[in-house]
């Protein structure tokens, strides 16, 4: 990578984060932090690094780690993914990005930037990546040069038989940011550090921005948008309930993973065309943190069930910030149409927006 161009003001990043994987959530914050980088005037290259295991699913080896159920909701999720794959693999051309490389090359790159950063995303829950090392930035030699951005642990708790190795890896950063306040917790605990919180990447861009990337309307007439990551028959029931009282038709990505409901399931969808179902939703109903983010953004009606199987607490801890935990659904549907103080919301949002990025300017 050249750096003939950059001032010293200026620096040349590289990104390591889930990059190269069809989710939606995953390739958008990518674009958050990228585009944010860019207009600092940075140069940026993602790393399109594949984690092992979550790269290769399918064998023995995924099965006795991960467990029968979490090893059959991976491949199936693996399975459901292929048919977006073409519309991700454009939408990845947006972002300057390395040859598609494992860990083996991983050592080439140790001194190809000024900056490097790990994160947004889970990069750091052991249950995803099967503590790959690489999200750590074990193989930059020189501290000073390694950040973490909004990195997430995907839950309040480590793996204590891994603690030392934890503390050693996270102790080796000049400096954290981390996306949740148990994050902050634990690093705390473990390195004695105070890492800063900083937003989701891809709430360090407005609503114009994402306007002006998504695709045309999908659906010009109105519909219930239903965003499913995990099994839920709680989100389900929400959705017929919701359908039922409003007559209004559901988009579902990518279909019911539960009990059945009528709708139009999308399973061949970009990230553009994604973005587009949200923005023109009447309503979202969701299990997913990144189906929350995008519905404050276009400041919608929403829903979301943050427990189950798919126990999310990413989203309490985002809606416990801005204080909309009454969006979460328990057993039953929640007053869908009670309104939400989107202006309240936005003077919240930005003030942390602009945090994150007076962060980002201070460290890279």
């Amino acid at each position: 990578m050249s750096h003939a161009k950059l001032d010293e003001s200026q620096k040349s990043v590289g990104v390591i984060t889930f990059f190269n994987y069809c989710n939606y959530g995953a390739a958008l914050q990518c674009y958050g932090l990228y585009e944010t980088l860019r207009r600092m005037g940075h140069k940026v290259e993602y790393i399109d690094y594949t984690c092992p295991f979550i790269g290769n699913p399918f064998g023995l080896d995924s099965l006795r780690k991960r467990g029968l159920i979490r090893y059959v909701y991976t491949v199936a999720g693996n399975l459901f993914y292929r048919p977006r794959r073409r519309l991700f693999k454009t939408f990845r051309e947006l972002i300057p990005h390395t040859e598609g490389i494992g860990p083996s090359d991983l050592p080439s790159y140790a001194n190809n930037y000024d900056r490097y950063i790990t994160g947004s995303d889970q990069v750091w829950n052991v249950k995803l990546t099967d503590f790959d090392k690489s999200y750590f930035l074990d193989f930059v030699a020189e501290s000073k040069k390694k950040l973490s951005y909004a990195a997430s642990f995907g839950g309040d708790n480590i793996d204590e038989t891994r603690r030392d190795e934890y503390a050693t890896l996270l102790g080796d950063f000049e400096a954290m940011s981390v996306r949740e306040d148990y994050g902050k917790r634990i690093v705390q605990e473990l390195v004695a550090r105070e890492p800063a919180i900083t937003l989701d990447p891809t709430l360090l861009l407005r609503h114009e921005d994402w306007n002006a990337l998504a695709s045309d309307p999908v659906d010009k007439k109105p519909y219930i948008f239903v965003y499913q990551m995990g099994f839920s028959n709680t989100l389900i029931r929400a959705a017929r309930k919701l359908k039922k009282k409003t007559g209004l038709k559901l988009h579902y990505v990518p279909f019911p993973l539960g009990v059945p409901v009528a709708g139009r399931y999308h399973l061949r969808l970009g990230p553009k065309e994604w973005l587009a179902l949200i923005r023109d939703a009447r309503y979202i109903v969701t299990d997913s943190y990144h189906g929350v983010v995008f519905a404050l953004l276009f400041e919608k009606k929403f829903a979301v069930v943050a427990g189950g199987q798919h126990k999310n607490k990413r989203v309490i801890s985002l809606l416990t910030r801005l204080g909309l935990q009454d969006r979460i659904i328990d057993d039953e549907l929640i007053d869908i149409d009670a309104n939400i103080d989107y202006e309240h919301v936005k003077e919240l949002l930005e003030a942390d927006r602009q945090d994150s990025i007076a962060w980002l300017k201070n460290n890279v």
